[in-house]
């Protein structure tokens, strides 16, 4: 990577899982779960990702963790391939790319207090005395918006909202360069929801990190995202700025998505959610486009030819034929 404001950038990146394999392993079946992402993640910035359940969200933030190996494509952490790394370079470099999960009760060991869950990673990474831990728990656990009492409980004395917390503040604890929310607050109520966003704000300002954060709720995604990438079947199918992408979508499936919001005004009508049927399998190998059996605007090519994942002239990217019946100015396809 050439540019120093890029922190990391992934490049047609692929995972194929197999489901079933035939006589003396012939006809192998596969599903893939993540097909040919590319993009890159600007120092300070939040990347929103969004799609329906199933579409390789997590799947894609596994694979840029490396805690799952990939079938094809390559993902840089501040120039180095992730994939390449040695056992020492890949200790360092979950210092620094951290995830909260989207179950926090799921993440955190039950039979461990919050101040041993919390103590685990810096005695890991660090050669800490005591007191210099206790300052680092104390620390972390009022950024997070806990007491300090909290710290010698167990999880299950906790609320859903104050185990994210636990969670993010174990994430937090070794002052990552890169976050990356897994549905972070889908299993929140709204009012926690907003909290724990507005939590990650601060943090994001104090300590100038960078965010991707996925979710299947638009509004949420809206309200903390710089840029949004939509995914569909494993592919990106749109990436732009996050005005760009609600209030000028252009491929059919972010229209479809950004028309199911909720508007609460009885006196507003929505426009036609055009979208129908269920999601493909991505077992089944669909040649073209792979929102065709969905789109009311297919077209004849659709059903032949792949759309290219293309920038436009606005910056933003687009992978659907519409963009040369509409006469949108193709820039190039390089993904920057």
């Amino acid at each position: 990577m050439c540019d120093s404001n890029v922190i990391l950038e992934v490049k047609k990146l692929k995972k194929e899982f197999l489901i079933s394999k035939g006589f003396f392993n012939k006809n192998k079946k596969y599903i893939k779960a993540v097909d040919d992402i590319s993009f890159k993640l600007k120092k300070g910035e939040t990347l929103g990702i969004v799609g329906e359940s199933g579409c390789g969200k997590s799947t894609m933030a596994r694979l840029i963790l490396r805690l799952i190996e990939p079938s094809f494509g390559e993902v840089y952490f501040e120039g180095k391939n992730i994939f390449n790394m040695t056992k020492g370079e890949i200790r360092e470099f979950r210092k620094k790319v951290q995830i909260v999960f989207q179950d926090p009760a799921a993440s955190l060991n039950p039979k461990m207090t919050v101040k041993e869950l919390l103590e685990e990673p810096l005695k890991i990474n660090f050669k800490y005395n005591k007191s210099q831990v206790k300052e680092k728990l104390d620390e972390i656990i009022d950024e997070v918006g806990l007491d300090k009492q909290s710290l010698n409980k167990y999880p299950c004395e906790f609320s859903g909202g104050q185990k994210q917390r636990i969670c993010i503040a174990r994430a937090l604890i070794l002052r990552p360069k890169v976050l990356i929310c897994d549905e972070s607050v889908s299993a929140l109520d709204v009012s926690i929801q907003s909290q724990i966003i507005n939590l990650l704000n601060d943090l994001k300002e104090k300590y100038n990190m960078t965010y991707i954060f996925i979710s299947h709720d638009l509004s949420v995604v809206k309200h903390i995202s710089n840029r949004v990438g939509v995914l569909y079947l494993g592919k990106i199918v749109e990436l732009g700025k996050v005005d760009d992408i609600f209030d000028r979508p252009k491929h059919p499936y972010t229209k479809s998505l950004i028309d199911a919001i909720p508007i609460p005004d009885p006196d507003i009508n929505n426009e036609e959610i055009f979208l129908k049927g269920e999601v493909e399998s991505s077992r089944d190998i669909l040649k073209g486009c792979k929102f065709q059996c969905r789109c009311r605007e297919c077209m004849e090519i659709c059903k032949r030819k792949e759309p290219e994942f293309e920038k436009l002239d606005d910056g933003s990217f687009l992978a659907c034929h519409l963009k040369e019946k509409d006469n949108f100015s193709i820039r190039k396809s390089i993904v920057s």
